[in-house]
């Protein structure tokens, strides 16, 4: 199931989008070829850098493993994000810059293979600070391919403006709920004018220290709804 489902992903994305999975969707793309044959002359390349790495590193696998990872990990990851269907040209940037960087590390520890190879001695401290350079430099170059990407920004900008509106929302309620005890304030005090008249009304308005103003006192235009 799994084979199947891999099989229609590259024919959907890589080939002649028939449904199958066949030798002509490769040789019909290029592009995927040219990649296809790059990867197969990386791996090789690979074998080489695993060697220096254990000459490196007295035979310690798991550090050898790490000088694989940080020089064939950028160049498959910039071959990743370049086929990203919606990769901008930012990403596509960084996609180029990936590979490049992959190569070029490859190519270091090639070259220190030669030279271990004819019996030279190379600068080992220096191997170790290309790894450690390319390990923070595939980490901060992934991050930062995620940050740009127009979904997730388009993303971040929808739950931005979701959030201003929500907040907007809340103010108008607030405004309503004044507005309306305003208004049950106006009639009250109408009420009371009806009874006691507008003079006792307006002594007990100016003796009313530290109480709420009655309705008169309100100014609607402020509570009223900002466009």
């Amino acid at each position: 199931m799994a084979n199947k489902n891999l099989a229609e992903w590259i024919d959907k994305n890589f080939g002649n989008r028939d449904g199958r999975l066949t030798i002509k969707d490769f040789l019909g793309n290029a592009p995927m070829v040219a990649f296809v044959v790059a990867d197969l002359v990386m791996l090789i390349a690979e074998y080489r850098v695993f060697m220096v790495g254990m000459e490196l590193t007295n035979d310690d696998y798991i550090l050898s493993l790490g000088f694989i990872l940080v020089s064939s990990l950028p160049f498959y990851l910039g071959q990743i994000f370049f086929l990203y269907n919606d990769a901008n040209g930012k990403q596509k940037a960084i996609a180029v810059a990936f590979i490049l960087a992959g190569l070029s590390v490859s190519g270091y520890y090639g070259l220190a293979d030669y030279l271990i190879a004819n019996g030279m001695t190379i600068n080992a401290e220096m191997a170790f600070v290309v790894a450690i350079t390319a390990t923070i430099g595939i980490i901060s170059g992934s991050i930062l391919f995620a940050t740009i990407d127009d979904k997730i920004s388009a993303k971040r900008r929808h739950n931005e403006l979701k959030r201003q509106a929500k907040e907007k929302e809340m103010e108008m309620q607030i405004r309503k709920s004044l507005l309306e005890k305003a208004e049950a304030l106006e009639k009250q005090e109408a009420k009371l004018r009806q009874i006691y008249g507008d003079d006792a009304v307006q002594l007990v308005n100016e003796n009313s220290f530290g109480m709420p103003a009655l309705a008169s006192e309100v100014n609607k235009e402020e509570l009223a709804p900002k466009e």
